[in-house]
């Protein structure tokens, strides 16, 4: 994850870069780690001061930002979407109340704090330090009430926990395995075409940009851009070649999956470019293993650069909790597919 004391790292989600901020439009449009093409945001609210000022602080509290600072702690792009619909639910509220903009003078604490009122505990906390950023910037008296809202309390409401008897926990755990280790095993087939040896876990270190490299040079006419897929009966390293260089035939477009000739090629796709079933899989897998119990965000944030090798077969792996910016990190196995450090 993006942070001040060790750099920047590419959780699954993450944004990477806030391209524009169209005031006019009140949209956004940024570039995160889940798509490679980049995504537009919009507020969609009447247009006042309120409005955009509103989208501003939104701006500023991505920690990519340009203007952030010790408070612009979102990462994460569903973060950033989650923030357009309670900011749009407060300026409407604002504009309810008679107010056109947060530098109002009569905008005070009170009228401030019903602007959040609708939400759930963990909304209200978020949508309140999104304020308190607004009215420091500019209400006139915005030191003080920004302030006050970032020292309000909030009641934690808990919900009704829930068990899975051991039964359909096993048979869930047991799913899991199988497609995740299908999806392993077919990855590893593509390696031993490609000349790898697959007879220890050495090849689960080879880097994308090492693959990327040998497809490049040993079939370049076949990595540019804009070359066609190759016919089905070619060989499979020229298949091969073509799929690692070609990774935006493999995701969808606004929710179209692109053309491909041939089951062989989309299978060849599926292993290199895993599904969101092989990742489910995946992330259940990683929570259960040696008892983990890691929670989604931290499973999202996870890469290969999340472990330390301590050994052959162990390893040291990092768990970043983004709310509490902490980090901390366990001992882990590497000889199995199936524990943390092996997945």
């Amino acid at each position: 994850m993006a942070h001040p004391t060790r750099g920047s790292r590419s959780a699954t989600y993450e944004i990477h870069e806030i391209v524009e901020v169209d005031v006019d439009t009140l949209s956004m449009t940024v570039r995160h780690a889940g798509a490679y093409r980049t995504e537009d945001f919009k507020l969609v609210v009447e247009n006042s001061p309120a409005a955009r000022q509103m989208l501003r602080a939104i701006a500023d509290s991505v920690k990519v930002g340009s203007n952030g600072d010790v408070d612009s702690a979102w990462e994460s792009i569903f973060t950033l979407r989650y923030a357009m619909f309670y900011a749009k639910v407060m300026v409407e509220r604002l504009h309810e109340a008679g107010f056109r903009s947060f530098a109002d003078s009569q905008v005070d604490v009170p009228v401030l704090r019903q602007l959040y009122a609708p939400f759930d505990s963990g909304t209200m906390r978020n949508a309140c330090w999104l304020l308190a950023r607004v009215v420091r910037t500019y209400h006139p008296n915005g030191s003080a009430l920004s302030h006050a809202l970032k020292n309000t309390r909030f009641g934690v409401v808990h919900g009704e926990t829930f068990t899975y008897d051991d039964d359909l926990a096993g048979a869930i755990e047991s799913s899991a395995r199988a497609v995740y280790r299908e999806a392993v095993l077919a990855q590893r087939e593509i390696f031993e075409v490609l000349g790898y040896d697959t007879s220890d876990r050495g090849w689960l270190r080879i880097t994308a940009e090492e693959v990327v490299e040998w497809a490049r040079n040993a079939y370049p006419a076949l990595c540019e851009c804009t070359a066609r897929q190759p016919a089905i009966s070619a060989p499979e390293a020229e298949q091969v070649a073509w799929v690692v260089t070609h990774p935006w035939r493999f995701g969808r477009t606004k929710g179209r999956v692109a053309k491909l000739i041939g089951r062989h090629v989309v299978a060849l796709g599926r292993a290199l470019y895993p599904d969101n079933v092989t990742i489910t899989a995946a992330l259940i897998v990683h929570c259960l293993g040696e008892n983990a119990g890691f929670n989604l965000s931290v499973l999202l944030e996870k890469n290969a650069g999340s472990l330390t090798y301590i050994g052959e077969e162990h390893a040291l792996e990092r768990n970043v909790k983004a709310r509490n910016k902490s980090e901390d990190s366990r001992a882990t196995y590497l000889g199995s597919m199936f524990s943390p450090g092996g997945v």
